[in-house]
């Protein structure tokens, strides 16, 4: 029958370490389970989500106009139409006297 050799490097040596690299045995402590943190009454959880997106609705919209290509010219035809409409009155608009005076 063959003899089966003890298997020491799972049994600590008298110096309680476990084979020539092992670290010492230190049994399991138990501990009791921690308690949630205290809720603060101020209750402003919110608030960094909402920073959050805020700060990505600028972004998006610092992207868009990054992109576009602003037209004094056409801003200025579309403000005058809705002066026009509301105040039932034709506003010049600045830059027509100016335009006009280079043209001539």
């Amino acid at each position: 029958m063959p003899t089966v050799a003890p298997k020491t490097h799972l049994l600590p040596d008298e110096r309680g370490r476990f084979g020539q690299y092992g670290g010492k045995f230190v049994p399991e402590t138990r501990m009791s389970a921690l308690d949630d943190p205290p809720k603060e009454e101020g209750g402003e959880d919110w608030l960094v989500t909402y920073a959050d997106a805020i700060t990505l609705l600028m972004a998006f919209f610092v992207l868009l106009y990054t992109v576009s290509e602003p037209n004094q010219h056409k801003f200025e035809t579309k403000m005058g139409g809705v002066f026009e409409q509301f105040s039932g009155e034709k506003k010049a608009m600045p830059l027509d006297d100016i335009r006009a005076q280079v043209s001539t």
